[in-house]
């Protein structure tokens, strides 16, 4: 949803109390930085009916300073039901490294996100 661009929607996957603690505008503000998101894995360490507790481990690409960075993070994301529907309620992710790419960033183009869903042919 950040790589389309579709920021509202992805705002709405957050629970009710992310969205107390984090606006709309800084979430989109801070969704604009992130170029490029690979999940290396996802691993459930509890799971109950209205709860999943997952350990994380992802690479981004970020605009930080007009700079672009690549950083191996990782760390917990919980969610929870709310509502029928589950929703991001904790993200606890840390950055394990990091280092410059050494690219200036338009703040425009955006990298294609690689879930391995590109078809053949496809660059």
């Amino acid at each position: 949803m950040v790589y389309h661009k579709e920021y509202q929607k992805a705002y709405d996957c957050f629970s009710s109390s992310v969205k107390k603690e984090v606006s709309f505008d800084d979430f989109k503000s801070g969704a604009r930085d992130v170029r490029y998101l690979k999940i290396i894995s996802i691993k459930t360490i509890d799971e109950e009916e209205n709860l999943i507790k997952m350990q994380i481990e992802a690479v981004m690409h970020l605009v930080y300073k007009g700079q672009l960075y690549e950083a191996l993070y990782t760390g917990k994301v919980d969610t929870y039901r709310e509502n029928g529907n589950w929703k991001v309620m904790t993200v606890d992710l840390e950055a394990k490294s990091q280092k410059p790419l050494g690219k200036k960033s338009d703040g425009k183009t955006l990298q294609r996100l690689d879930f391995g869903t590109k078809k053949q042919g496809e660059k």
